[in-house]
């Protein structure tokens, strides 16, 4: 029932926030805030590519890029979950089982993909342009898998990729896009702010309709990697 946690990593829920519904925004909330860090301010109207915008850490990049960065938002979803994704502040959805982004999207500043390397190739292709020269990769970190498939394999090549491009804008900043690998770590002043903007409804949380008891983890962990969730798996302890 109890567990022991740096203060540090801690902020209080709201009362006007549901323990369900905060459950499933720190890790989510922590990586978007921290990945967005990374990119060069100020973002007002610069355009970014939000990849699996329904998911848990996507619902979140969607209202972050568009309510605080003030950034215009293409993002990525199935076709029965394009209404919702447009009601979080994408201006723009791709239907991913009709539709290459890469053949779609164009000169974006910013490419923030929580599918770890499921899509790098495409979006550093210099021939498809979906990345400005000046642009910026976002590669979220992520494990398990979807839809049966391994989601974060890293191979050599990916290494390669993020060598290259550290290099490059290393030495001549701006040739290629710089490329980032994002990693959540627990921070509570961040959390907090993350609050603060739920309060101010710049932000909430979105987490899948079918709610797991605690005797049902299994199954929960079974039911996010077929990837079809909507939001974050939310599991009841008590």
């Amino acid at each position: 029932e109890f567990v022991a946690v740096k203060e540090s990593y801690l902020s209080a829920i709201p009362e006007s926030i549901s323990f369900e519904r905060a459950a499933a925004l720190p890790l989510a909330a922590l990586t978007v805030v921290q990945a967005f860090d990374k990119v060069d301010k100020p973002t007002k109207g610069k355009k970014v590519l939000i990849q699996a915008g329904a998911g848990g850490v996507g619902t979140i990049a969607i209202q972050y890029a568009k309510n605080v960065l003030e950034m215009h938002v293409t993002a990525t979803a199935s076709k029965r979950k394009e209404e919702l994704v447009k009601t979080l502040g994408a201006d723009v959805v791709i239907d991913y089982r009709s539709e290459d982004f890469s053949d779609v999207v164009k000169d974006c500043d910013v490419v923030f993909d929580p599918m770890s390397w499921k899509y790098e190739k495409q979006t550093l292709n210099a021939g498809k342009n979906v990345l400005k020269k000046d642009g910026h990769y976002l590669n979220i970190i992520s494990s398990g898998t979807v839809n049966g498939k391994e989601i974060s394999s890293l191979q050599i090549g990916n290494i390669f990729n993020l060598i290259k491009h550290k290099l490059a804008n290393f030495i001549r900043p701006g040739a290629i896009p710089k490329y980032d690998v994002i990693g959540v770590k627990p921070d509570g002043e961040q959390l907090q702010m993350v609050f603060d903007l739920v309060r101010e409804e710049k932000l909430t949380s979105v987490f899948d309709p079918q709610i797991f008891g605690f005797n049902e983890i299994a199954d929960a962990h079974m039911y996010s990697e077929r990837g079809y969730a909507t939001g974050k798996v939310v599991v009841r302890i008590q």
